[in-house]
């Protein structure tokens, strides 16, 4: 962290309007608002964390007791993936500690760093909700009658792990002896710097995170409706309890797994607009 201090001019680049270093600019109001979102980023990361602990305790304790290891199912494996995503994003916003006290950004390895953890946590948690999403549409509208390997789904969640990071290292290292820096101030915090790099920053990210958005709309809308339809049946097959008794209980807390789950849409569209 530096002190906070005045601006330099030369610290000013005109051709983007972008400051290498605003401390000391920030007002109070400006503060108090990144003061919320460090709040909020904490209270996400301790709850991550929990639940990753608790997930973690509990694979422990039923390999203890079964003395061979079970494993979990893909969408517990997406799921995971989802929160360590999570718990990236919030620890890049809980950097923004580092600009309350400088009462501005200011451009560094600290910033560089703060930005590749947020695009890391972005668009790991965008391909792990649409991972999720895929899944989900497969069994509700498609009827997939076998669950995809959980060995798959390890695969696919390390393709995601190893695309964000690939990306975010290698746009580091061919952006690395620019005069503009790749990473730098964004106003409140560090991300891709705009618009020196406003395309990039669409096409590395943003375009992940709409297009994650979109899909979800596309694939959950079959899936409500599906769920609706077998609503109805269960209505009707309600009147003849011998056959709702047969009915498959893997298949009911499926479908009721993916009933929660169709608000995820509306939930992710709300948080990337």
């Amino acid at each position: 962290m530096n002190s906070t201090g005045p601006v330099d001019d030369k610290d000013i680049d005109p051709s983007h309007g972008n400051v290498a270093n605003s401390s000391g600019t920030f007002s109070f109001g400006v503060r108090l608002g990144l003061v919320f979102v460090v709040q909020i980023a904490s209270i996400s990361a301790v709850l991550v964390s929990g639940l990753l602990s608790y997930i973690l305790w509990q694979a422990i304790k039923s390999y203890r007791r079964r003395r061979t290891w079970h494993w979990p199912s893909h969408i517990h494996i997406y799921f995971i993936s989802l929160l360590c995503s999570d718990f990236i994003q919030a620890v890049g916003a809980i950097m923004d500690t580092a600009w309350i006290h400088d009462a501005g950004v200011v451009e560094g390895p600290f910033c560089t760093a703060q930005g590749m953890i947020e695009q890391i946590g972005d668009v790991g948690v965008a391909l792990a909700i649409l991972a999720i999403a895929v899944s989900t549409w497969g069994h509700i509208v498609l009827h997939w009658t076998t669950a995809p390997s959980p060995k798959v789904a390890l695969v696919i969640v390390s393709l995601i792990w190893s695309f964000v990071i690939l990306v975010t290292s290698i746009s580091l290292g061919v952006h690395r002896n620019r005069v503009d820096p790749y990473y730098g101030n964004t106003k409140y915090w560090c991300w891709i710097r705009s618009p020196t790099y406003w395309k990039d920053g669409i096409a590395l990210e943003y375009a992940w995170m709409w297009m994650t958005a979109l899909v979800n709309i596309l694939l959950y809308i079959p899936v409500t409706i599906t769920l609706l339809k077998s609503r109805r049946q269960k209505k009707a097959l309600a009147l003849d309890s011998v056959v709702y008794r047969e009915k498959d209980p893997h298949e009911r807390s499926i479908q009721t797994m993916a009933f929660q789950m169709s608000l995820y849409p509306v939930i992710y569209i709300i948080t990337v607009s």
